[in-house]
């Protein structure tokens, strides 16, 4: 998996992670075939590979990492009314 930061992501990240809470990357299955990408903040489990992207470690568990083997672009901003964080899968 290759992630890419936005500086707005990284902004966000700066506000929010400490040095044992990363960013994790999580799916979450969207009807009988679609997923989608979900951030939250956590601490790291025994299964979890833990990723440095421009000094910013973010969580990926075992079970999900041949899912997430692609190139992904993360930003933050306005979506609607709320600000969170998003995901481009290329």
């Amino acid at each position: 998996m290759s992630i890419e930061l936005t500086q707005a992501a990284k902004d966000q990240l700066d506000k929010m992670l400490s040095d044992d809470r990363y960013m994790r990357i999580a799916l979450n299955k969207t009807g009988c075939c679609n997923f989608t990408l979900d951030f939250y903040v956590d601490r790291m489990r025994s299964k979890d590979e833990l990723i440095d992207v421009d000094g910013y470690g973010f969580l990926i568990s075992e079970l999900e990492k041949p899912i997430l083997d692609s190139v992904v672009k993360i930003d933050y901003g306005r979506k609607g009314i709320f600000k969170d964080f998003r995901a481009v899968m290329r």
